[in-house]
């Protein structure tokens, strides 16, 4: 492992990523412009469940951030596709550079920029929106940073298993909605059918936003993340797993953008 090879790769990825930013600028424009459609919504559910002192943002910020995250699992799927598309995929692969190098180099610009979104979108939450953080602030980076890395291995695993990028990205909006719409995103999980309350701890997003709101509206210190970091964890594992066995440098994949 020469972690210089895999820093020249993530120079690349990243000004690669910098190149066209309005992917970038619009998935993170989107999810404030849905906290102030939502804000009063989520305040009526808050002080209708006990928080009369919330301003509502404490229910829509982590819900839109999570969400819109999901929609950012194709840059990491780009990265990988638009190698095929140019032609240059066999060139990496035939240069000094490792499997593990050249995954670490595509993966890990996504990453950093995945991170920074959300430490933004809690930011504008707090100092816009009037998001107020009961709990460990501590605990809240520490669910930013599980949700990157379960982000990083659903990505993994779509690159694996699918085979163009059109059907990358369908998944990945399709995923977004579904993942994130059971697991509480767009309204509290106690509020959603019974079945769809049933199925709710199957979503990787539903422990997301149960540690984010274990500090931000129910006081929880940094132990109250313990459970919901590993259950996240334990998600972005098993899709390592699956993406592990699936990923092969041969594969052919389609670039039809």
């Amino acid at each position: 492992m020469n972690w210089s090879r895999s820093l020249v790769l993530m120079r690349q990825n990243w000004h690669l990523l910098m190149a066209d930013p309005a992917p970038i600028v619009l998935l993170t424009a989107m999810p404030l412009v849905m906290m102030t459609f939502l804000q009063g919504t989520g305040r009526a559910v808050l002080h209708a469940a006990g928080y009369p002192d919330a301003s509502g943002a404490e229910l829509v910020v982590p819900g839109m951030a999570v969400m819109f995250s999901f929609f950012g699992v194709g840059f990491i799927g780009t990265a990988f596709f638009s190698e095929h598309g140019w032609g240059t995929w066999d060139r990496l692969r035939a240069s000094r550079a490792g499997t593990i190098e050249i995954v670490l180099g595509k993966i890990l610009p996504s990453a950093l920029l995945m991170f920074g979104q959300l430490v933004l979108l809690f930011a504008i939450g707090i100092g816009v929106f009037g998001m107020k953080v009961s709990g460990s602030v501590a605990g809240m980076i520490v669910m930013m940073l599980t949700c990157v890395v379960l982000l990083v291995a659903f990505s993994m695993l779509l690159t694996a298993v699918l085979k163009t990028a059109n059907q990358l990205m369908a998944v990945v909006n399709l995923a977004a909605m579904v993942l994130a719409g059971i697991g509480g995103a767009l309204a509290p999980v106690e509020v959603l059918p019974g079945w769809a309350q049933a199925i709710a701890p199957a979503s990787p997003a539903y422990w997301m936003l149960k540690g984010f709101r274990a500090v931000i509206l129910e006081r929880g210190g940094l132990d109250a993340t313990i459970v919901p970091a590993a259950m996240t964890l334990a998600f972005a594992a098993g899709m390592v797993v699956i993406a592990v066995w699936r990923f092969s440098v041969t594969d052919e994949k389609v670039w039809d953008n």
